[in-house]
């Protein structure tokens, strides 16, 4: 189930997009389309990225905190 919700709401998000560039195409503000197309995308990476960076940043973080409890428990 939770594929399905997580399948449909990637779709109606990127369907709202399409949606409302095609209304700003539609209203000929060329300029203002392919802003809200590149603005898009490039904010999209840059999440993506930052997500990436915030995973591996904390992930480092729990194997150094789980080494640090090793250490405590080899010396009781």
């Amino acid at each position: 189930m939770m594929v399905s919700v997580g399948f449909l709401g990637a779709f109606t998000t990127f369907s709202t997009f399409s949606l409302e560039t095609l209304n700003i195409i539609k209203e000929h503000n060329y300029n203002v389309a392919l802003l809200n197309i590149g603005l898009s995308v490039l904010l999209g990476l840059l999440a993506v990225w930052l997500g990436a960076v915030l995973a591996n940043f904390f992930s480092q973080i729990k194997e150094r905190g789980d080494k640090v409890g090793e250490n405590y428990r080899e010396g009781s």
